[in-house]
């Protein structure tokens, strides 16, 4: 986001995936009742991961001794994401940038710092951006819905 911001001209535009880090920042006794309580909400995480991770890297995951630590994690990234927001908020960074911009965010609610709350206030900061929400997908939209994800991406491209 700082390259996009020093040089707003020089970009043809922007495809946002479930972003984080805008001024929104929820409570967490509110937000993680929505996505789901550490360490719930990791173990299903992690679930999908494990289920889908071949698909999704193919050949470069060889190392299954790494990959098979996923299903024994129980600590949230959720919690180190939230916590970590407060460094990382780029609501003035990109506050009035004039660039095409597409944001993409899933309809299930898995973590609270990637919400449609979240990807609507980040709307609101750019002066040309669109809102896409991909149904029956989370933080991961490319691999769970890629043909819905291909489609709204290169539709969006055609316009430019």
């Amino acid at each position: 986001m700082e390259y996009a911001a020093k040089y707003e001209t020089s970009l043809e535009g922007l495809v946002l995936i479930s972003s984080v880090y805008t001024d929104y920042k929820p409570q967490n006794t509110f937000a993680f009742l929505k996505t789901g309580l550490p360490p719930k909400n990791q173990i299903d995480a992690n679930k999908w991961y494990m289920e889908n991770i071949d698909a999704f890297l193919g050949g470069y995951f060889y190392n299954t001794q790494a990959k098979n630590i996923f299903s024994n994690t129980v600590t949230s990234y959720s919690v180190s994401a939230h916590v970590g927001g407060a460094k990382n908020d780029i609501s003035t960074m990109v506050r009035g940038l004039d660039i095409p911009t597409l944001i993409l965010v899933g309809e299930k609610n898995e973590h609270p710092l990637t919400t449609i709350d979240t990807a609507q206030k980040l709307n609101r900061l750019f002066l040309n951006s669109e809102l896409q929400q991909i149904k029956n997908c989370g933080h991961f939209m490319f691999a769970e819905a890629p043909i819905d994800f291909q489609n709204i991406v290169l539709n969006w491209i055609k316009q430019y």
